[in-house]
């Protein structure tokens, strides 16, 4: 080191003001070196830390502490500083961007570089509005990444886009440190998740699923708690497969993930069979709706031997989109249906939770409409906090997914794309006042909402063992730990399920 000129030093923080993982050997021999001289030695340090990580007075020291260590212990050395130790903070509104803007532009001056004439001027960092625009409706490069067999991930701008079509690329973390002494990349593979609205799939379906994870994944299949299927452990070359799998046991994954509306859940209601079937009926309507129009989801993944898009699951029949727009949502979007007494699914933590309202015959009516709910908080960022929806009206079923689409268009033209942070829904009604965003939902819509109609909710649980409903017909809901689905040496959960499916004439 101290046979360099220049040096800038990068730090994040981990735990109680500690040097990351793979920097603290590093730190160890400089913070014990006694012979070390760095007196012909000019350096910087930028620190990438969070100010209300650690909330007690006591403790403030530890936010940035080893950058700011690192940049004490070198000027002890006798390094000359370039610039003052710069500090990223989480909680700056462009999190570290923000006080790296502000230290960057002090080093170049320091090394004499800010004026050379020639030099291109430096683009701003790519954001994700950036990519969704530039990505020609979720095309990017995905295509050209699945036949590059030079490396099992893809790029970091197609990672973004992925999750439109379903698809999160991870890596295997207990591999990481020994992968990495191996002079190999990360032990890379794809989680997928399908779009299932209201949670049903025939007995079929629930085979096809268990095929996939048995031949193409981890061998375990995950039920998550949005009421869909999610694939672990799937490697690159065998993404394609699964994804034409999927598409062949008529389902889709598109939209699964990303700033779109995602899947739409319903309650499960097993005593009271024939109002969820009206209910689930219009979750799957509100679902199809809202899907993104791009045909590049059939173009990169379902495909014959003759290169030819091949339609059997999903809706892309034109390449622009009349809801989304090149840009889609600030943020994700996500819509449940709870049935009275039970509210299962949360409906008062969702973008828009609508409440089944049922009529004097019994069937349903129509929905009392929840807007800007979510649950969600960066830890110690006051800016961000968990909302209840609030409650917009009363609309008919026929009009529910209309309704659905209007409030989404809200969000589209005034959420925030520049903080992603504060760009749910429930930013953008509290911006807005409840009042103001409702009243351009019913400018766009033609219509007034009507005046709640009176419900009320017993319970928020599950309700698991057998349940008959009014005709007389058994249902039965099963406890799955973290919703994994496996078999193990105690119990073969997914053997016993797949041969219930086998015989099994209803629905899962």
């Amino acid at each position: 080191m101290n046979n360099e000129e220049n040096i800038v030093f990068i730090t994040s923080t981990a735990g109680q003001g500690e040097f990351p993982q793979n920097g603290r050997n590093f730190w160890e021999g400089v913070k014990n070196s006694t012979d070390l001289d760095l007196a012909t030695v000019n350096f910087s340090v930028f620190a990438l830390g969070d100010s209300h990580y650690w909330p007690r007075k006591e403790d403030k020291h530890y936010y940035n502490k080893p950058g700011k260590d690192l940049f004490a212990r070198l000027i002890t050395l006798g390094g000359k500083s370039l610039v003052e130790c710069g500090l990223g903070d989480d909680q700056d509104p462009d999190g570290y961007q923000t006080g790296y803007a502000e230290w960057e532009p002090k080093l170049w001056e320091a090394l004499g570089v800010v004026n050379v004439d020639g030099l291109p001027e430096e683009p701003p960092p790519l954001t994700n509005e950036d990519i969704k625009i530039g990505s020609n409706f979720l095309r990017g490069t995905i295509a050209e990444g699945l036949v590059d067999e030079s490396t099992g991930a893809i790029s970091a701008s197609d990672q973004q886009l992925t999750k439109f079509h379903g698809i999160y690329m991870q890596d295997d973390r207990d591999l990481r440190d020994e992968r990495k002494a191996q002079g190999l990349e990360p032990a890379y593979s794809f989680m997928i998740r399908c779009r299932l609205p209201g949670g049903v799939a025939t007995p079929t379906q629930w085979n096809q699923m268990d095929a996939i994870s048995t031949q193409l994944g981890n061998e375990t299949m995950k039920l998550t708690t949005r009421q869909t299927f999610q694939f672990h452990g799937i490697v690159k070359g065998k993404l394609k497969p699964a994804m034409q799998g999927i598409n062949k046991a008529l389902m889709t994954t598109i939209a699964a993930c990303g700033d779109v509306n995602r899947n739409v859940m319903c309650s499960s209601l097993p005593e009271m069979n024939e109002l969820h079937r009206e209910a689930h009926a219009c979750s799957k309507k509100i679902s199809d709706h809202l899907l993104p129009s791009t045909t590049a989801y059939h173009e990169i993944w379902i495909k014959d031997e003759n290169d030819k898009n091949v339609q059997v699951a999903g809706d892309a029949v034109q390449d622009f989109e009349p809801l989304y727009g090149p840009t889609y949502l600030p943020r994700k979007f996500k819509i449940t249906i709870a049935i009275p007494p039970h509210n299962d699914t949360d409906v008062y933590a969702h973008d828009i939770g609508l409440i089944a309202i049922k009529g004097d015959d019994g069937k349903l009516q129509g929905f009392n409409v929840l807007a800007g709910g979510g649950m969600g908080a960066t830890h110690n960022n006051k800016k961000t906090y968990p909302q209840v929806g609030r409650m917009f009206g009363y609309c008919s079923k026929e009009d529910v997914h209309i309704v659905c689409e209007k409030i989404m268009l809200v969000q589209r033209d005034n959420g925030d794309r520049k903080n992603r942070k504060h760009a749910r829904l429930k930013y953008t009604i509290d911006d807005m006042g409840v009042e103001g965003f409702r009243g351009e939902v019913e400018k766009l819509w033609g219509q007034k909402f009507e005046e709640p109609k009176k419900f009320h909710f017993e319970s928020n649980i599950d309700t698991f063992g057998w349940q008959k409903d009014e005709t007389g017909m058994n249902h039965f809901t099963m406890f799955i730990e973290n919703g994994r689905i496996e078999d193990t040496a105690e119990f073969s959960m997914k053997t016993g399920l797949r041969e219930i499916a086998k015989v099994h004439k209803g629905e899962f």
